[in-house]
């Protein structure tokens, strides 16, 4: 019985790659448009379903964008995996339903010690905080720096050299800002104690700026997305698809302070457009673009506190890829290919209201683009109904980003006939 279950297994597997193939659902054969890489918009015939697992990686590589896009040192290190599993149906030749779920496996951000003395983020939390020991105060040691050198306190070098000065000139901080001698240089390089005073100090700031940036790792389910894609265009060389879907808030917005989120806590309504053009035989161009809005708030609690979550204006992600066929050199490796491009995203403002709070924003609108590469392989020409790809990002502009991240994933992709 065994043996009998495996052939017809065997069988089922080739017929459902010779239809695949034969149907158009993937390019086959040996001819210059025989590529890996199909296109992206392109629907799945009728009576065939698609099942893709996707699974990646994320890395903070060390930078941030701020409000006016400019690139710099970003004190937040994050590490997150996670990925997707989507079922996708050809209802008809034009038009394939899809059933999405992603899941988050880790997610952590910590704090970069030994960036935080240069952030941005650093010199906020040490600008805000009224008292850094229990006897100066921020304002009154960067004065102190100031009035002997020049500088203000804007890394902790400079912390250390204005304790130094104030530890060396006076008997308490308070009294540094009307010292009119200058700075000697003896008493401040034999004046041991006060290394002790900036390592509290040192720890006290760290903290600050952790108690703010750092997250536990959330883990499971996350959002849900069911939705439609309909070829409008099928001719020559072009395909223009169409399609629209529901993104449901099944991810945990449900969790403590400094705990973090597996979905995007609200219901979302998306329109999804993808244009393929191939300009010749061995080359082709794609781009997808998904806007998406608002279509319900979300409402959870945080700490034992309601939380309202809503989301002001369009989201916009998408990518442009160039394709290029390697049967271009062989016929032998059609079913590889080279993906090449550039990923955007455009995401809108999130606003929320705690308690009987006033809404608020919890952060400007921000956008990230990063370079794209990839390869795929194709084996449906073997008669295997399945398809491979590896792809990796890389970070290169935004703003409004805390912490910028390069990532990779690779996906499996299995046909099958009903």
């Amino acid at each position: 019985m065994r043996i009998f279950n495996l052939l017809t297994s065997l069988v089922a597997i080739g017929f459902a790659a010779q239809a695949v193939a034969e149907e158009g659902a993937a390019p086959a054969g040996k001819n210059p448009n025989a590529f890996a890489t199909a296109p992206e918009g392109k629907t799945i015939p009728e009576g065939i379903m698609r099942a893709r697992m996707i699974y990646g990686a994320a890395k903070g590589n060390g930078f941030q964008y701020d409000k006016n896009g400019a690139k710099k040192d970003s004190v937040i290190d994050v590490t997150a995996a996670g990925g997707t599993i989507v079922a996708e149906y050809g209802l008809s030749d034009k038009i394939s339903l899809q059933f999405r779920q992603d899941f988050v496996t880790g997610f952590e951000t910590n704090v970069n010690g030994k960036r935080a003395w240069e952030s941005d983020a650093y010199k906020t939390a040490v600008a805000n905080k009224s008292a850094i020991s229990s006897t100066a105060t921020f304002a009154t040691l960067d004065s102190v720096l100031n009035k002997y050198t020049g500088k203000n306190i804007d890394s902790k070098a400079n912390l250390t050299t204005a304790l130094l000065i104030a530890n060396a000139k006076c008997n308490s901080v308070e009294t540094c800002a009307a010292y009119q001698a200058s700075a000697d240089a003896t008493a401040v390089a034999t004046n041991k104690s006060i290394n002790s005073n900036a390592d509290t100090i040192d720890g006290s700031v760290l903290s600050s700026v952790k108690s703010q940036a750092e997250y536990k790792g959330g883990k499971g389910l996350a959002d849900t997305t069911i939705g439609a894609l309909i070829s409008v265009v099928n001719e020559g060389p072009l395909e223009i698809s169409v399609g629209a879907g529901l993104r449901y808030p099944t991810g945990n917005r449900d969790r403590a302070t400094n705990e973090h989120i597996t979905g995007r806590g609200l219901t979302e309504f998306g329109v999804r457009t993808d244009f393929d053009y191939l300009p010749i035989d061995t080359l082709r161009l794609s781009w997808e673009n998904q806007a998406e809005v608002m279509a319900m708030a979300g409402k959870y609690n945080q700490a034992g506190e309601s939380v309202t979550l809503k989301r002001n204006g369009v989201r916009n992600k998408g990518f442009f890829i160039v394709k290029p066929s390697l049967a271009a050199l062989t016929p032998s490796l059609s079913f590889i290919g080279p993906k090449l491009g550039m990923s955007y995203d455009y995401d809108s403002e999130e606003m929320m209201k705690v308690g009987s709070g006033t809404e608020a924003p919890t952060g400007a609108r921000s956008s990230e683009k990063k370079l794209y590469a990839g390869l795929a392989a194709n084996f449906l020409e073997f008669n295997i109904p399945a398809q491979l790809e590896f792809e990796y990002y890389k970070s290169q502009s935004g703003q409004n980003i805390a912490a910028a991240t390069d990532s990779w994933d690779i996906q499996i992709k299995a046909f099958a006939k009903f």
